[in-house]
């Protein structure tokens, strides 16, 4: 991908801070 979309930087950092977790929650 050459292009990074700030939105999927911002979803990935959101992603790896534990997203995922909250979601479960």
């Amino acid at each position: 991908m050459l292009y990074v979309d700030p939105f999927v930087d911002l979803l990935q950092n959101v992603i790896d801070m534990g997203f995922l977790d909250a979601l479960e929650k």
